[in-house]
C-alpha cells in the first residue's frame, strides 16, 4: 500500500487532530493555567479567559487548515439537504436537549446533586466577568466549529476507517464527548446531559453527512446558554 493510500484508508490526519485535541485539552491546558495563574493572581478570571482563548483560537486555526477539505466536503453535502427537513432535524434536536436537562435538573434537585458541572460553574464566572463579551465568541462561535470538527468529523471517521458500524460510532463519540467534558473537574455524574448532547449531534451529522446541522444546534446551544448567563450577570449589577 502506498503512503498516500496508507494516509487515506486510515484517516492519518485525522487522527493527528484528535490526538493533538487531546494533549491540547487534557495536558497542555493543565500548564497553561498554572502558569497563568501564577502570572496574573489578582486577576483569575482574566487567567481563564486566557487559557481558553489561546487554546481555542489555536484549535481552530489547527483543525480547519488540516480538515479544510473536510469543510468543503461537508458543505457541499449540505447543500445536497432539503433545508426544511434541516430545520426540522435541528428543532427536534434541540427539544430533545432541552426535555433531557429540564428532567435531568429535576433529578438533581431531587436528589440534591449539582445542576451544574464544574466546567460550566466555571465558564458562568468568566461569562459575568469584564471579559464576557469576548468569552461568548469563543464559547458561542469558535467552540462549536473545533469541536465539531474533531468530534463529529475528525474522530467519527477514524472509527469509521476500522469498519465499525455507524450507529456505534454515533454513541462511541457521544461518550468521549462526554466525558472530556467532565474530566478536569472530575464531576462525572454530570456527564449524562453532555452524553445525550453529543448523541443528538451525532444522530444529525449521521442523517445529513454534514458537521453543518449538527454545528447549528451546537452553536444554538451554547449562544443562548452564554446570553442568559450574560442577562443574568446584568441584571445583578442593575
Amino acid at each position: 500500500m502506498k503512503f498516500k493510500e496508507f494516509v487515506k484508508r486510515f484517516e492519518v490526519v485525522k487522527i493527528i487532530v484528535v490526538v493533538i485535541y487531546a494533549l491540547v485539552f487534557l495536558w497542555l491546558g493543565k500548564y497553561l493555567a498554572t502558569a497563568l495563574r501564577k502570572a496574573y493572581p489578582d486577576n483569575p478570571m482574566l487567567a481563564s479567559f486566557l487559557v481558553n482563548f489561546i487554546i481555542y483560537i489555536f484549535m481552530f486555526i489547527f483543525t480547519v487548515v488540516l480538515l479544510h477539505k473536510d469543510i468543503k466536503k461537508d458543505y457541499l453535502a449540505l447543500n445536497k439537504q432539503n433545508a426544511i427537513k434541516c430545520l426540522i432535524l435541528v428543532t427536534i434536536g434541540f427539544a430533545i436537549s432541552i426535555m433531557f436537562n429540564v428532567i435531568f435538573n429535576l433529578i438533581s434537585e431531587i436528589a440534591k446533586l449539582p445542576s451544574d458541572s464544574i466546567n460550566e460553574e466555571g465558564l458562568d464566572l468568566v461569562l459575568r466577568s469584564a471579559y464576557g463579551v469576548p468569552y461568548f465568541f469563543i464559547i458561542a462561535f469558535v467552540g462549536p466549529v473545533v469541536e465539531e470538527l474533531v468530534f463529529r468529523r475528525a474522530l467519527t471517521d477514524v472509527l469509521r476507517s476500522f469498519k465499525i458500524p455507524r450507529l456505534v460510532v454515533v454513541f462511541i463519540v457521544a461518550l468521549v464527548f462526554g466525558f472530556l467534558h467532565v474530566y478536569s473537574g472530575k464531576d462525572y455524574i454530570m456527564v449524562f446531559p453532555y452524553i445525550v448532547m453529543g448523541l443528538v449531534l451525532g444522530f444529525l451529522e449521521y442523517a445529513t453527512d454534514s458537521i453543518y446541522i449538527p454545528f447549528i444546534l451546537h452553536y444554538i446551544n451554547n449562544a443562548l446558554s452564554a446570553l442568559a448567563t450574560l442577562a443574568f450577570g446584568a441584571l445583578l449589577l442593575l
